[in-house]
């Protein structure tokens, strides 16, 4: 610092005109200087006095890094906010997206599909190329291949629908919607669409879920067990649960009723054991009935339970013995006292 700028910077603390940085220097300067005459004194005193003050202040000043200060735009924020949302939104709308339909539409792509809709409030058969019979039942529909392949045939179901398909086991049958795929080899069974139910009137179906039906559904860790049905027998999905529960329909009719065939079988009974009873019982029904203690098999029934339905029967049985019965899967299992 020579003369001339040093007395500048002392004009301009005493006009208080000096930055913070000078002023600071200058009461350090008086200080380290006392009482001597500052304005005698040569440039060369001042620079070195110049020196010891600035050596001395900087040593005593704090050594804080200046903050980066970065201008915030609220802006790009809110579009970020905004994209953030738009994106989670279409996440949970694709996990939760029901791809079903649009996957069976791809897997028959090179075939002319045909849509049938049942707009009334009667049901409506449709009858497929392979004389298969389907009877929607109202607001249900069907799409299907004009011609089906070689190798299987595959129907999408929407709704609730009865189906009669002919047998051919060199070309399996497949029912698939929004939850469930069914395979068929030649049988007749209903298909509850929206409650995911399937129930066998005769034959055997193979029940699975329609993985599909999710665009995410090799993220999923468990694999849905899928279950054999036979008449009277159906499977329901539990989706919160993720598993097809196997269980009996709720009315179950006698085989050669669901066959359409005559029956010879008389259920009126004289003094007929209760093992005899089930036993034939088992056979009309194509149910498992158990009598958990063998020595009930022993006890009688008399009474005539022909012209009703298998749980009115099993109630009648159960009161003449004070006996209780319970349906846990596809079995009927008989608890009772000893009849003696």
């Amino acid at each position: 610092m020579n003369r001339t700028s040093f007395l500048d910077l002392l004009s301009r603390y005493q006009q208080g005109h000096c930055t913070e940085n000078e002023k600071i220097f200058v009461e350090q300067w008086y200080e380290s200087l006392g009482e001597q005459d500052q304005v005698n004194l040569s440039s060369t005193d001042l620079s070195n006095m110049s020196a010891r003050v600035s050596d001395k202040l900087f040593r005593n000043m704090p050594q804080t890094k200046e903050p980066i200060r970065r201008s915030i735009s609220w802006y790009k924020i809110a579009v970020a906010a905004s994209i953030g949302i738009v994106l989670a939104c279409s996440a949970l709308y694709a996990y939760n997206y029901n791809n079903a339909e649009a996957a069976f539409k791809k897997d028959n792509g090179e075939s002319t599909l045909i849509s049938k809709t049942n707009t009334s409030t009667k049901t409506l058969q449709v009858e497929l190329n392979d004389h298969s019979v389907v009877t929607l039942q109202p607001n249900a529909s069907i799409i299907f291949p004009a011609t089906f392949s070689k190798d299987k045939r595959m129907v999408y179901l929407k709704g609730d629908a009865f189906f009669s398909v002919t047998k051919n086991p060199k070309q399996p049958f497949y029912v698939f919607n929004n939850k469930l795929r069914v395979r068929v080899l030649g049988t007749s069974f209903f298909v509850r669409g929206e409650a995911g139910q399937v129930a066998v009137s005769t034959g055997k179906v193979e029940v699975n879920e329609n993985t599909c039906r999710n665009l995410f559904h090799f993220l999923k860790k468990k694999k849905v067990d899928g279950v054999l049905l036979t008449p009277n027998q159906k499977a329901v999905f539990d989706e919160q649960h993720e598993q097809i529960q196997k269980t009996l329909v709720d009315k179950p009719l006698p085989l050669a009723t669901l066959n359409h065939t005559p029956s010879a079988v008389n259920l009126k009974f004289s003094e007929t054991s209760l093992a005899e009873i089930f036993e034939l019982l088992s056979k009309v029904y194509g149910i498992t009935i158990n009598l958990k203690d063998p020595e009930t098999s022993k006890c009688e029934f008399t009474g005539d339970i022909n012209n009703k339905g298998l749980y009115e029967q099993l109630d009648l049985i159960c009161q003449s013995i004070s006996a209780s019965y319970t349906v846990k899967g596809t079995e009927i299992s008989i608890t009772a006292n000893n009849c003696n």
